[in-house]
C-alpha cells in the first residue's frame, strides 16, 4: 500500500519461479504433509511429499525427506522409508557443516529428531523379522502336523 493507503500496482515485477518454489509451494506443500501426518492420511503426506520433492528447492529439503521418510516408515515401507532418513540426516548435515551458529542450533536440533526417528524405524525392522521368523515357524509346524494326520 502507498501513503494513502491504496494498493499499488506492482510495475512489471517479476517473481523468479525459484523464489517462488522455495518461498510458498514448498512451505505449504511441507505443512500439507504435517497436516496429513497428524491426522494418520499416510499415503497423502507422502504424494505432498512427493511433490515438493519434485521442484528443485524440495530435493534438497531436510523436512521434505524426513516427513516422507517417517510417512513410509508409518506406512511400513521400512526400506524406502531408511533412504528417506538417511537422506535427511546427510542434508542435515551439510546444514552443520556449512550454516552460521544460529542455524547450527537448529540443524543440531533437527539431527537428534531425525535420529530417533531412525532408532523407531531400526526396532520396527527388529519386530518384523521377529515376526516374520515365528509365522514361518508357525507355518513349519502346521503343514508337518498336517502331513502326519494323513
Amino acid at each position: 500500500k502507498n501513503n494513502n493507503g491504496d494498493a499499488e500496482e506492482e510495475s512489471n515485477h517479476i517473481v523468479p519461479t525459484a523464489v517462488i518454489e522455495e518461498e510458498i509451494k514448498l512451505p505449504v506443500l511441507l505443512n500439507l504433509a504435517l497436516c496429513a501426518l497428524k491426522l494418520g492420511m499416510l499415503t497423502k503426506a507422502e504424494k505432498f511429499c512427493n511433490f515438493a520433492m519434485e521442484m528443485e528447492a524440495g530435493k534438497c529439503s531436510v523436512k521434505a525427506n524426513f516427513r516422507r521418510g517417517r510417512a513410509r516408515m508409518l506406512l511400513g515401507h521400512y526400506v524406502s522409508a531408511e533412504l528417506d532418513l538417511v537422506r535427511a540426516l546427510e542434508l542435515n548435515d551439510e546444514i552443520i557443516a556449512t550454516s552460521k551458529e544460529y542455524d547450527k542450533k537448529e540443524a543440531h536440533s533437527e539431527r537428534e529428531v531425525i535420529l530417533r526417528e531412525m532408532d523407531k524405524l531400526n526396532k520396527l525392522i527388529t519386530q518384523a523379522e521377529k515376526n516374520k521368523a515365528a509365522q514361518k515357524k508357525a507355518m513349519e509346524s502346521l503343514f508337518q502336523s498336517s502331513s502326519k494326520v494323513t
